[in-house]
């Protein structure tokens, strides 16, 4: 079995939307929108890999103004690698303040309510992101 651990943050802005990423050409498990994020590395912290990252694919330094709301563990098949996928994700929040950010990774990013954000085609774990988020208070 496939297994993972990654740090995911969540932007969100005055009208509780969250910014996801256009995962259309680059997902290596078929959603079309994501968190950003990705993969601990040996010695990494959470926090530490969530700061790498946040550079990596939006060329954002980020700071200390995120919290994390919670850690989701699960396993699903992964219908287009073919195998079972235990993915550990460590969820983290932030206030979006106009930072101007660089997509570099992915087709670009929209705002999308939490309701519209579940509609959209996700990797399984991320459901539950949604519905961790909906349980948080974002103001």
């Amino acid at each position: 079995m496939y297994k993972r651990e990654v740090s995911l943050l969540l932007f969100y802005n005055e009208k509780n939307e969250i910014l996801m990423q256009d995962r259309r050409g680059h997902s290596k498990s078929g959603e079309e929108w994501g968190f950003f994020g990705g993969a601990i590395e040996e010695g990494e912290t959470p926090e530490q890999a969530l700061i790498r990252e946040i550079k990596e694919e939006m060329n954002l330094d980020l700071t200390d103004k995120f919290n994390q709301i919670g850690i989701i563990e699960n396993t699903y098949f992964n219908k287009l690698q073919g195998h079972n996928a235990n993915i550990k994700r460590y969820v983290f929040i932030a206030k979006y303040e106009n930072e101007k950010y660089e997509i570099a990774e992915g087709r670009g990013a929209k705002w999308f309510s939490l309701e519209e954000a579940a509609e959209t085609r996700l990797v399984p774990g991320d459901i539950e992101v949604i519905k961790l988020i909906n349980q948080t208070k974002l103001s």
